[in-house]
């Protein structure tokens, strides 16, 4: 009998700006950090209750090759979560995307 199972890989941009708005909020004047970018993998796998957290400087073909030579495969892809930027690719107020979601499927013998 042929089972199938999942997994989802999560990738995440984060920016500071939260904070960043919190402090000009309490005090317009007080020094503010310079607003930087994150990123970073999480790995939901089968079975596992807590997602395996790598950097987001790997390269998604990397992990798809990684998983690929282990028999997922690629099932569907979505842009969860997206953000008007200031300027992009010489656009502006550009949406960009801050979270994808992939799902990924291994057929299984039982």
């Amino acid at each position: 009998m042929i089972r199938y199972e999942y997994l989802t890989l999560v990738w995440i941009k984060r920016t500071n700006w939260d904070e960043i708005a919190s402090i000009r909020e309490a005090d317009s004047y007080a020094a503010v950090p310079e607003q930087t970018w994150t990123d970073e993998w999480y790995i939901y796998h089968p079975h596992k209750s807590e997602p395996e957290v790598r950097p987001g400087s790997i390269l998604m073909s990397e992990l798809f090759n990684e998983f690929g030579r282990d028999g997922w495969k690629l099932v569907t892809s979505d842009i969860a979560d997206s953000v008007i930027v200031n300027v992009a690719h010489g656009w502006r107020e550009v949406g960009t995307p801050i979270k994808r979601v992939f799902i990924l499927i291994k057929e299984v013998l039982k």
